[in-house]
């Protein structure tokens, strides 16, 4: 008995999958235009390419934050510290 739950279990996730798949446009529907196929390719890019966008940008900033810090390293260490003094009353 735990084996047929088992193949029933299989059955229903390999369908959402199907389902999945055809709701996305990659099923063999014969009324679905081709622009509609476009439409499905063309939001799919979409939400790869933001998924990618993620990380790229996250990488992209953290190389100029740590470019930022070494000039500010850089400037600093040319930088040299004086005394001031006076050569007149202030008053």
């Amino acid at each position: 008995m735990g084996a047929q739950n088992r193949r029933v279990r299989e059955g229903r996730d390999e369908m959402w999958v199907l389902m999945q798949a055809r709701r996305l446009g990659l099923g063999r529907k014969p009324l679905r235009r081709p622009i509609d196929r476009l439409e499905s390719g063309l939001i799919l890019l979409a939400v790869v390419s933001g998924l990618l966008m993620v990380p790229i940008g996250a990488a992209i900033g953290t190389s100029v934050r740590n470019a930022s810090e070494h000039h500010a390293a850089q400037q600093r260490s040319i930088l040299q510290q004086v005394q001031a003094e006076t050569t007149e009353d202030p008053r």
